[in-house]
């Protein structure tokens, strides 16, 4: 299915290759109601080259070696995933190593 994308914009796609979430990478209002449509800055993540992933997405928390342990450490846990060739969701808020 072809999409008109903007760029560093992120689709969710259901089996049916239906769009069930599709990215805003800019907002006008900040949470308080400020207009910050000047000052915005466009999101990127540094270190990432272009183009598109394509997979299971797994939520990994803030993606530092303790949550990667917990994911995959002991197969009888519930947190336990199996990470290879999925797209890890990392929550943002934390340097990892720090």
């Amino acid at each position: 299915m072809k999409r008109s994308m903007l760029l560093r914009q992120i689709f969710i796609l259901n089996s049916s290759d239906e769009t069930i979430f599709e990215s805003h990478p800019r907002e006008d209002l900040s949470d308080d109601g400020v207009d910050i449509s000047e000052e915005f800055v466009d999101a990127f993540l540094a270190y990432s080259p272009p183009g598109t992933a394509e997979g299971q997405i797994v939520y990994v928390n803030y993606g530092d070696i303790e949550d990667f342990e917990l994911l995959t450490s002991d197969e009888s846990s519930q947190y336990y995933t199996n990470v290879t060739g999925k797209i890890c969701l990392v929550r943002y808020g934390k340097v990892a190593g720090l």
